[in-house]
């Protein structure tokens, strides 16, 4: 069987769940959110927050989930970046945020060489710029797509 997935743009959790329950349900327009979960080997309340984006994946989860549907350990890198940046900004969002990386990784429940992975990434996608050496400014991103 060949993996569930295959592209080439960063695509977060939810985006990756939507397109897998949406490939199912071509084959079978009864499968359900709860099916999925049944064949992650996970709950489907937690599934349903991943689906609409209100929870962040933990590393055990996501690596359940991408053995599952056989993804590349390429594209399950890609999925835990985009997961942490989607983290970091939510951090730098916060009124009380303190630009540095050990204060994000506290607050983004990350391990310090996440944060910096994803502070990279971040800065590449322009998803936040470095606005003086003590602040960031995040950039607006257009909505992403939910189920």
């Amino acid at each position: 069987r060949q993996p569930s997935l295959s592209y080439d743009r960063a695509m977060n959790i939810a985006e990756a769940i939507g397109e897998e329950l949406r490939r199912r349900q071509r084959t079978n327009p009864l499968y359900s959110l709860r099916a999925l979960a049944r064949d992650l080997g996970i709950s489907h309340s937690t599934l349903s927050r991943l689906s609409r984006g209100v929870g962040h994946v933990s590393p055990p989860t996501l690596t359940r989930v991408a053995r599952r549907l056989r993804w590349t350990q390429s594209l399950a890198a890609q999925v835990a970046v985009h997961d942490a940046v989607d983290r970091v900004v939510s951090s730098i969002g916060r009124r009380t945020f303190v630009a540095d990386a050990r204060w994000i990784a506290s607050q983004a429940n990350l391990p310090l060489d996440a944060v910096q992975l994803a502070l990279h990434a971040g800065l590449r996608r322009r998803r936040f710029s470095v606005a003086q050496v003590w602040s960031y400014t995040m950039t607006v991103q257009p909505a992403i797509s939910r189920i």
